[in-house]
């Protein structure tokens, strides 16, 4: 297994990784809110990519024998003026994106990716490292607070239907 960046012959499995993302989600969404669009992958990397070229991000995918099993991507948030003067933080690693294919997960492959983007925005000289995480996914909460990532905030939503 390697850990690299990513490189534009990974798209067309990234594609892919992305609408298993999904899917997986929609799976365990409590509200049936989430749905996944047959384009879903393919818009959402072509963003992605935008993002990380507008945030200065950074992607990296883990590889095993050509096969990409899964990829983290990550930005770099600046404070606007205004939150300059209501946070220490100067600048805010934020990571966009981490998924491993199912079959790979336990492994050992999120971590290294996650240690792989630590590092990157690290040397971009990030203070802090923000991700959202979707509540329902506790395999991923549980994951990210065995990494030192504690819960800072919490998003609440109704349906009004």
């Amino acid at each position: 297994m390697i850990i690299r960046k990513y490189n534009e012959k990974d798209f067309d499995q990234l594609v892919e990784l992305m609408n298993a993302f999904q899917g997986y989600l929609v799976s365990m969404d409590p509200l049936n809110r989430l749905i996944r669009a047959p384009e879903y992958g393919m818009h959402k990397m072509n963003e992605l990519i935008g993002k990380l070229a507008k945030e200065n991000g950074a992607m990296y995918v883990a590889e095993e024998n050509g096969v990409v099993t899964g990829f983290v991507a990550g930005i770099i948030h600046l404070n606007s003026p205004a939150e300059q003067l209501e946070t220490k933080t100067k600048r805010r690693g934020e990571v966009v994106e981490l998924f491993v294919d199912e079959a790979f997960r336990g492994g050992g492959i999120g971590k290294m990716l996650m240690e792989e983007m630590e590092k990157y925005l690290k040397k971009q000289e990030c203070d802090v490292i923000s991700i959202e995480v979707f509540s329902p996914n506790t395999g991923a909460r549980k994951f990210y607070e065995a990494m030192g990532y504690h819960e800072r905030s919490v998003e609440m939503f109704k349906e009004i239907t």
